[in-house]
């Protein structure tokens, strides 16, 4: 394998790393013809279900072993990588999460602005059940 293809299957591991789900691994293994590959990895799935660390090295095993079987595939992969998940995105928490919602107006964009230390923010849910809970 040159290195011009290993950069791609790290970009790519990475892009699925962040954004895959289940689904999207039964639609690129039907995209591609390599679903016996992907759903037969005795570790895939579950690892990206119970977000075990050794997904990304899973990720990376199976995008391997389609690379060796069909070279072509992994172009498809990108496509499909790039179609559903356009650009960059940051994620604030650490374990991926079964839906993911990207917000892109600038008015949740984050500010390059310094802490300020004597600042503080309360969120409270309104209701009866809750008066007194806060005491400042």
């Amino acid at each position: 394998m040159d290195a011009e293809t290993g950069k791609r299957l790290l970009h790519l591991k990475e892009q699925i790393v962040a954004n895959f789900d289940h689904s999207d691994w039964q639609t690129i293994g039907l995209l591609t013809g390599h679903w016996n590959l992907i759903g037969g990895h005795s570790r895939l799935l579950r690892s990206l279900s119970w977000g075990d660390e050794d997904y990304a090295g899973n990720v990376m095993t199976i995008l391997l072993a389609i690379q060796a079987q069909d070279s072509s595939a992994i172009a498809a992969f990108e496509e499909f990588v790039e179609s559903k998940y356009p650009g960059e995105a940051v994620y604030v928490s650490a374990k991926p999460a079964e839906r993911k919602i990207l917000f892109a107006p600038n008015v949740f964009a984050v500010p390059e602005l310094s802490v300020e230390p004597d600042l503080v923010a309360v969120m409270m849910p309104f209701g009866r059940d809750f008066d007194g809970v806060l005491i400042a």
